[in-house]
């Protein structure tokens, strides 16, 4: 998943192939020669979850987690929005894992990949 951490750190904005990257890993299936995908659960859909775009798509991923999301820059130069995520249970100020980026969920899908990685 090295690899999927590095795509979500170049990515620029919302990106459909990295949103079905990430449904591959999560238990989702492409269904060979037919135009649909199937869930966890089973459900026929037109198309993997919107990760890199939507909040909303993001949130089952981090089920495990919590997570502390803030819009603003102190700097010009800085990302609109970073994210911590933290473990339940842990001491109060005991980050897993950190980060930046211009698009909320991108942030989000960063910081949840560095976690589950191990890495800060």
């Amino acid at each position: 998943m090295a690899d999927l951490l590095s795509r979500l750190l170049t990515l620029t904005g919302p990106d459909r192939a990295v949103d079905a990257e990430i449904a591959l890993a999560n238990g989702w299936i492409r269904v060979p020669d037919h135009i649909y995908w199937r869930n966890p659960d089973g459900q026929i859909c037109h198309e993997p979850p919107r990760y890199t775009e939507s909040l909303d798509a993001v949130e089952p991923l981090l089920a495990e987690f919590y997570y502390l999301l803030a819009k603003g820059r102190t700097r010009p130069d800085e990302p609109l929005y970073g994210v911590q995520i933290l473990e339940p249970g842990t001491p109060p100020g005991t980050v897993l894992a950190e980060a930046e980026h211009e698009v909320a969920a991108i942030a989000l899908l960063i910081a949840w990949q560095k976690a589950k990685e191990g890495s800060k």
